[in-house]
Formats: structure tokens, sequence, C-alpha cells
């Protein structure tokens, strides 16, 4: 994947970043610090907005 990828979480804060690897970390992590939730990478995934 290439270009810039986000995440706009429920909460209203918005990942982003050109490198999957690293928007896949940047959600697990704000989803886990902040909602006490987890997901898969699959479902990390399937939220991508390009």
């Amino acid at each position: 994947m290439s270009g810039e990828l986000r995440v706009t979480c429920s909460c209203g804060v918005e990942m982003k970043s050109s490198d999957i690897e690293e928007l896949v970390l940047l959600v697990s992590d704000h989803a886990s610090n902040f909602h006490d939730i987890s997901f898969t990478r699959d479902e990390i995934e399937a939220m991508v907005q390009f």
C-alpha cells in the first residue's frame, strides 16, 4: 500500500501514516490505551481509509 492511509476513531482521533505497519501499531495502541479494546490486524486493515 502506498500514499496516505488513515483510520478515524469513533472518539474523533485520526491516525495517519503512509506505512501500513506503523498505522496498525498506532491504531492498536490507541484502542488499547484509550478504549481498552484490542483489534486484530485484519480488523484494523478493514478500517483503513485511503
